[in-house]
């Protein structure tokens, strides 16, 4: 900002020194062509084509000046943008799942772009005002210095005009306020419907969904019309009204007799070119105060990612060799806890089924295992060691997991398989061969290198969910945790799959949360969750032959 500063002054004292020869030079044309130049503040006699020449380097000074102040205006917006972009996407990686999971559908977009982008409106703005603000600072000094009577009424009667138009500046901000609130939700309900667009197809409610998007999209637009408005009609009052003052001011100085001509009309130059500046600086202010409200939004959304992060030891780990719920409970609310005293050892290589009904806590118990959730109550321990002790990398590089919905990114087949980690090709075409889609993602266009469009585009459901085994397989974890891993496989592919979990049986741990019965058959023990407690541990074939569990099985199509 000082650099920008410095560039501004020089910009308005090089443009205010050409305007005062002008001024002078029509002065002394107008008195004859070869009358001396008489500059005022100093007793310099310049001819005219010497004038000349001086204005013109001055012009040409203060042109590179504001070309200048440009650049770094333009500049500061820019930084101000992408840090602004940076620090949100680093805050939400780095904030704990509880935060990212409940952050509204389109609230991250809707940061990262629109907040974004009023807040670096909002640092152009404030650049472009310091700017103006010396500029405007240099005209009225050099216009001070040449005539100070005519000034000083000018200056003191814009004053008060300033005062008296401060309420509209409160009045913009709150409007302000207003549309940045409504342009929000507008944005988050555009994304629902995007996220929501096969269910809102299937139930027939396009016009509905629609007419509620129409409806927040109405008023946003009044909303930014009253806010438009508002500046607009403040800055033009500002500007009209002091060059009201500026005709009545300086007319006042010539019925009281003022004789000093030639200062009086340099003076009047400078205020007059001085309102431009003056128009800009108010501009600039107000469009400052207009994104007041992004900041603050933005503010408030940065300080919420901030305090959900869930802070993780150094202690190395570089083996899994047991895991231990000791009395593990957890709330999403404390009157109703989804996993309430879980304890439970599970040994290296062991494969542990999950499972129990909807609702009965699995996937909590999931996300506990895999450190997105801090227990409420009890710990989890690792190698007899809290597993929140250890260093997030170093968990991250032994444990790995398959959603039930995996999220496939825009890349290629051997990119969406690597995930953004340093791995090798080789390894990547050994875990495709271990999730048994090998040979179909040989017959793609481009093999490996064949991009996938938004989602997976290109890949059919099964596919999408073995590109996604692939994926977990490819780090090489020690334990493995599958969410309904069959679930999107037809009869052929999960004997495949089965096949896979065989081979991985004894040499990694492996956690297989299913509802299909035949997914879990094969694991050493099965562990029932319902109503968030484990009511039941025990090998397949023992919990079976138990009538109790064999009756819910049979009741139902989960378990």
């Amino acid at each position: 900002m000082a650099l920008l500063a410095v560039t501004a002054a020089a910009g308005g004292l090089a443009e205010a020194l050409a305007l005062l020869l002008v001024v002078q030079l029509t002065l002394a044309l107008a008195a004859g062509p070869a009358s001396p130049i008489e500059l005022p503040l100093v007793e310099i006699a310049l001819s005219p084509s010497v004038c000349i020449i001086v204005a013109g380097v001055a012009a040409l000074c203060g042109l590179f000046s504001h070309l200048g102040v440009a650049w770094l205006t333009a500049d500061i917006g820019s930084t101000v943008l992408a840090n602004s972009r940076s620090n949100v996407v680093a805050r939400f990686t780095e904030a704990g799942w509880p935060t990212q999971a409940v952050q509204r559908e389109g609230s991250l977009q809707e940061t990262v772009t629109t907040l974004s982008a009023r807040t670096s409106t909002l640092a152009n703005s404030i650049a472009k005002w310091i700017a103006q603000l010396v500029s405007l600072a240099m005209l009225l000094a050099a216009a001070f210095a040449v005539d100070p009577a005519t000034t000083s009424v000018i200056l003191i009667a814009g004053a008060l005009l300033v005062a008296a138009l401060r309420p509209l500046t409160n009045r913009n901000l709150n409007l302000s306020r207003l549309f940045v609130a409504s342009n929000a939700r507008f944005a988050e309900e555009v994304s629902g419907l995007s996220s929501m667009a096969m269910e809102v197809r299937v139930f027939g409610v396009q016009v509905a969904a629609r007419d509620a998007v129409e409806a927040l999209n109405r008023e946003a637009r009044l909303r930014q019309r009253n806010s438009r408005f508002a500046v607009e009609a403040s800055s033009k009052l500002l500007r009209d009204l002091t060059m009201l003052l500026l005709v009545l001011g300086i007319g006042g100085l010539i019925w009281a007799g003022q004789e000093n001509v030639g200062g009086l009309a340099a003076a009047a130059a400078l205020v007059v070119r001085s309102l431009a500046a003056a128009q800009g600086a108010n501009t600039a202010h107000h469009a400052a105060v207009e994104s007041v409200p992004a900041l603050d939004a933005l503010t408030d959304r940065l300080e919420q990612l901030n305090s959900g992060r869930i802070t993780t030891g150094r202690a190395e780990l570089s083996r899994l060799d047991s895991i231990a719920f000791k009395s593990v409970s957890y709330s999403y609310n404390p009157s109703f806890p989804a996993i309430r005293d879980v304890s439970i050892e599970i040994g290296s290589g062991e494969a542990i089924g999950v499972v129990g009904p909807s609702g009965g806590g699995k996937s909590t118990f999931v996300q506990l295992l895999l450190r997105l959730r801090p227990p409420s109550e009890g710990s989890i321990l690792v190698n007899g060691q809290d597993y929140l002790d250890f260093d997030a990398q170093d968990w991250s590089a032994l444990v790995s997991f398959v959603p039930q919905e995996p999220g496939l990114v825009e890349a290629t087949v051997a990119e969406n398989i690597a995930f953004w980690r340093d791995i090798p090709r080789s390894r990547v075409r050994e875990a495709a061969r271990n999730a048994n889609i090998l040979d179909e993602i040989e017959r793609l266009p481009k093999g490996f290198d064949t991009m996938l469009g938004p989602r997976g585009t290109g890949l059919s459901g099964g596919q999408k969910q073995r590109v996604a085994i692939a994926r977990a397989l490819a780090g090489e974890p020690a334990l493995l945790i599958l969410d309904e891993p069959s679930s999107a496989l037809d009869a052929q592919s999960e004997e495949l799959l089965q096949s896979t979990l065989n081979e991985l049986r004894g040499r990694t741990t492996l956690i297989i949360v299913a509802h299909r019965l035949s997914t879990v058959e094969a694991c050493d023990r099965l562990i029932v969750l319902e109503s968030g407690e484990v009511t039941s541990v025990g090998s397949p074939s023992d919990l079976l032959r138990q009538p109790r569990f064999f009756r819910r099985v049979q009741e139902g199509p989960h378990v």
